[in-house]
């Protein structure tokens, strides 16, 4: 049998451009993965200085002893934190400044702004790590407001979604706490929520004393 050496050859060829085609767009990729690696990580590196200046301010603002001296630092962090939101708004960095830009108007006491803050932290960065401290806060921002059924219902939804947290117990014992006068039996459920819990410390003497008052009518 003879053997079609023309077009052996022409296989041959042809299974070679292919070969260098896939090696090639490989290649592209490979550098194109790379060089966007590169390009976020130097966006990274300038998005976390930029934070780090505004996180100074921030250290500084939490060592003051009253919220005169806070409302004073209130504008330069807000701004400077302003400044790492729009510039990296989808970096961790980004996301750590919405977090903190609540965080400062919460305890300057401008609740609704914090609020709205955190609301939009939820609702963007659901899956970010910070979101377990963006509930507790919340649910003070509702408080602090008067909206106390605001406030459970987020303690509810951060219940829901995230029973195993390490604030748990301090979710627990804050649901426990403003059911005391709305519902005496779901105050007394959270606070032994809390008593059952291993790792509460000395929030776990704090329920059983308030479970002790709401069994005998007594006043904290």
């Amino acid at each position: 049998m003879a053997i079609d050496l023309k077009s052996l050859n022409q296989k041959t060829k042809k299974g070679t451009v292919l070969t260098y085609s896939l090696i090639s767009a490989f290649l592209f990729l490979a550098l194109v993965f790379f060089t966007v690696l590169i390009v976020n990580y130097n966006i990274n590196n300038k998005a976390a200085a930029l934070f780090e200046k505004a996180y100074i301010q921030i250290l500084d603002f939490n060592d003051q002893k009253n919220i005169y001296s806070k409302q004073e630092m209130e504008e330069d962090i807000i701004f400077a934190l302003d400044r790492v939101i729009s510039q990296y708004p989808k970096t961790s960095s980004g996301k750590r400044a919405v977090f903190y830009k609540g965080y400062v108007f919460y305890n300057v006491g401008k609740y609704e702004e914090a609020k709205k803050i955190f609301d939009y932290f939820v609702k963007a960065f659901s899956k970010d790590r910070l979101i377990e401290k963006v509930y507790y806060y919340l649910s003070y921002c509702y408080s602090e407001t008067n909206d106390v059924d605001g406030a459970i219902d987020t303690l509810k939804v951060f219940e829901q979604k995230y029973p195993s947290s390490y604030y748990s117990s301090i979710a627990y014992f804050r649901l426990g706490y403003l059911y005391e006068k709305k519902d005496k039996e779901k105050s007394k459920e959270y606070y032994n929520k809390v008593i059952s819990q291993t790792d509460s410390g000395s929030q776990k003497e704090m329920a059983r004393k308030r479970v002790i008052a709401l069994e005998n009518d007594l006043e904290f």
